[in-house]
């Protein structure tokens, strides 16, 4: 009993005094050189896992239901805007040659209807 007691002894001053030494000591860590030491780029492959399992996964999209919130008709602005810029536009014809396609003076038959009144 008695060396139990004084093995007790012994180890609780033996903790004391590294206690008191350790309080004393300043440890100083070194600063360490960059290792590069995993061969690839972890957020990479962390949104390439991301990317595969979001193009597994399944989106149901339900079915909108039509809203009439434009209170006028698009087809008929755009065509009127249509119609605008083409008045707007000049357009150059090249010059078509005489066709003498109809039998007949307009200019003599006008002259005679207008002697018969």
């Amino acid at each position: 009993m008695k060396t139990i007691k004084i093995t007790l002894l012994l180890t609780a001053s033996f903790f004391i005094m590294m206690g008191s030494f350790a309080n004393n000591m300043d440890f100083v860590v070194e600063k360490e050189s960059y290792i590069k030491d995993i061969p690839f780029s972890t957020s990479e492959v962390s949104a390439n896992c991301m990317y595969e399992m979001a193009l597994k996964k399944e989106f149901n999209l339900e079915e909108e239901s039509y809203i009439n919130d434009i209170p006028f008709n698009t087809e008929e602005i755009a065509s009127e805007c249509i119609y605008e810029n083409a008045l707007n536009e000049t357009f150059n014809l090249p010059e078509e040659e005489a066709v003498d396609d109809i039998p007949f003076s307009t200019e003599k038959i006008a002259g005679n209807m207008l002697c018969k009144r």
